[in-house]
């Protein structure tokens, strides 16, 4: 046997009384203390399940949300991906159909924009 004493809580009967609890003569009044404290539980779980549904709900959007942004970024480095490439093959094709001309042409129009922009941005 154990050296600690139980609480005493009523006990629930079947008796004629019909309230299901004895209260040691207070009649359903327990009972109807226990149904307004599972009332007020009740509501108090219904506000925090409204809160989670309105939580859900956000995230949800905000998922929906972020999923656009990431096709539309994805569909923009495929576009860039490809002008990319494209710009590549016809740089290859220029390459090989051209001589060494096209080069110096190069070579000579950058040295003369050089040449303008040193000359006119230090003339002063």
């Amino acid at each position: 046997m154990s050296h600690r004493t139980r609480p005493t809580r009523p006990q629930y009967s079947y008796g004629a009384g019909g309230s299901g609890y004895d209260s040691g003569g207070g009649g359903g009044s327990y009972h109807y203390g226990l149904e307004r404290d599972n009332d007020e539980h009740v509501g108090v779980l219904g506000d925090k399940l409204s809160q989670l549904k309105q939580i859900s709900i956000a995230i949800g959007d905000e998922l929906t949300l972020q999923k656009d942004v990431l096709d539309g970024l994805g569909k923009g480095f495929d576009n860039t991906g490809n002008i990319l490439s494209a710009t590549m093959r016809r740089f290859t094709v220029m390459a090989r159909t051209q001589n060494g001309r096209w080069m110096w042409y190069l070579i000579l129009f950058a040295v003369s924009v050089f040449l303008y922009v040193y000359l006119f941005r230090y003339k002063k």
